[in-house]
Order: structure tokens, then C-alpha cells, then sequence
């Protein structure tokens, strides 16, 4: 079902290991994890993975590569479990942003406010947080099943989000 999407779509499936990934998603590389899946094409890459050995909870991202480097920061949905946000050592900025869907999650409060005042929100479903770091912009679609019915959705919101 995954290698008929990806055929379908110009994207390639990866062997699950660490160099596959891209390289400002570098911190993954220092923590207990598994990866499950990694789907690419060109700037995008489609990701599954968990933490620890004995985890059952799942991370699902779509990474899209750009030309701009981007300050890290982050808009946390109000109902994760987990944030990919910790995954980058980020904190949170609760008073920079007064919204029940989303908190900001930053590593300077310059950053914060950027994020707290940009548009995205406005593109956003309430359960997908999106992440800036480096030239990577992530959304984290972790709630939703890794399918290629999401894929579709998530590439869908990811090309409105780039297009602002």
C-alpha cells in the first residue's frame, strides 16, 4: 500500500536507517529510537519512528527542506501527547500566544513571537503542530494514522503553509 503511494507519486521508499534522514534532523541521531519508515522525494521526506526500545507511541512528520533558514520554533498543538518540539530541546512560550489550539514552543522569545504573529495557525488543523529548524519546516501529524491518505492531506497543508 505505501510502495503503490509512493510509486504513484514520485516518492522513493526508504531503508529505515539514520543516514537516510535529513541532516538538521540531526538530534535523532543522539536519542534511543527506531525508525519505521521513510518515504522521499526530492525536498520531502515522510517519517515513522518511536522512541525507545519498548515504546508503542509513534511519531509521524513530513519534512520539506527549503532555502531559508528558519529560527527553531514551533506551534504545538493543544491536544499532543508529545511534541516533536521536545525533540529539538525547545521550550514553552505560553504567554506569547493567547489561542486554545496551539501553544508556541521556541528557543528565544524573538523566535516565539515570529512564530506567535505568522499566519500558519490559520492554515493549521487543531491536532498537527508545525515546526521551524534550520532550513526544515515539519509537520507533525503524529495523532493521524501514517497512511497515504494522510500523506496526501499533510503534502496538502504543507504546500499552503510554503506558499504564505
Amino acid at each position: 500500500m505505501l510502495e503503490d503511494w509512493a510509486d504513484e507519486r514520485g516518492y522513493t521508499v526508504l531503508e529505515p536507517q539514520l543516514e537516510s534522514l535529513p541532516h538538521a534532523l540531526e538530534r535523532l541521531r543522539t536519542i534511543n529510537q527506531t525508525i519505521e519508515s521513510i518515504l522521499r522525494k526530492k525536498g520531502d521526506t515522510l517519517l515513522r519512528f518511536r522512541i525507545g526500545e519498548n515504546a508503542t507511541f509513534f511519531w509521524h512528520l513530513l519534512v520539506r527542506a527549503t532555502h531559508d533558514a528558519h529560527p527553531a520554533a514551533a506551534l504545538i498543538s493543544a491536544t499532543a501527547r508529545q511534541n516533536a518540539a521536545e525533540l529539538f530541546q525547545l521550550s514553552a512560550y505560553p504567554a506569547v500566544l493567547s489561542n486554545d489550539r496551539f501553544t508556541v514552543w521556541a528557543n528565544e522569545s524573538r523566535a516565539a513571537r515570529m512564530m506567535a504573529d505568522a499566519p500558519t495557525r490559520g492554515l493549521l488543523p487543531a491536532d498537527i503542530s508545525y515546526l521551524t529548524v534550520g532550513n526544515l519546516i515539519i509537520l507533525d501529524f503524529t495523532p493521524r494514522p501514517f497512511d497515504p491518505i494522510e500523506f496526501d492531506r499533510m503534502i496538502t497543508v504543507m504546500e499552503q503553509i510554503t506558499r504564505k
